[in-house]
């Protein structure tokens, strides 16, 4: 009887611990650091912040969307809607996300940008199609290769988190890949 008394009060009291008040944001700048929040362990534990990340081109600027939200951005000015094209420039392919344009870095992580079906996208040269479900994940020269939005994309795990190296693993699922 009192195992299931403690029990049930830690399940009452896990969401006050969830909740934490040290941390009422998903992503918020200072500067241009973006700092990262979110739910998980690290919040129980006192650290609320599990990650930063300086603001760097493609996207150097830091901008708060909201209380909750904010993203690195090219320029810092809501200079875009909805009805912007994406397009590549300079080995980036550029959108408009929540009224900022916003670069994905294609040539930092070893892809270029194509246009593919009427639609801009980093992938690997030549853009191979792929299907995520059916596709290996694997390490080539410390970068992820993996199936994203249905091309064969690369990910240089030290380019957004200095240090990162590519892992691959082995289990009676399969093989994959991560970095880590």
């Amino acid at each position: 009887m009192i195992k299931v008394a403690v029990l049930v009060v830690a399940m009452l009291g896990a969401p006050a611990l969830i909740g934490c008040a040290r941390c009422p944001y998903e992503t918020q700048c200072e500067g241009n650091v973006l700092h990262m929040c979110t739910l998980g362990i690290d919040q129980l534990v006192g650290n609320p912040e599990l990650g930063e990340r300086t603001c760097e081109a493609p996207n150097p600027v830091c901008v708060n969307l909201d209380d909750r939200h904010a993203q690195c951005t090219m320029t810092g000015q809501s200079d875009c809607t909805d009805a912007l094209v994406p397009a590549c420039g300079e080995g980036t392919v550029v959108r408009c996300t929540s009224g900022y344009q916003v670069a994905e870095d294609c040539a930092g992580n070893g892809n270029g940008c194509f246009v593919v079906d009427s639609a801009p996208r980093c992938a690997l040269d030549p853009p191979t199609v792929c299907a995520a479900q059916q596709y290996v994940t694997h390490c080539a020269q410390g970068a992820l290769i993996s199936c994203v939005e249905g091309y064969e994309t690369s990910r240089n795990c030290a380019y957004d988190v200095a240090g990162e190296t590519c892992q691959e693993s082995s289990s009676d699922a399969g093989q994959t890949a991560y970095c880590t």
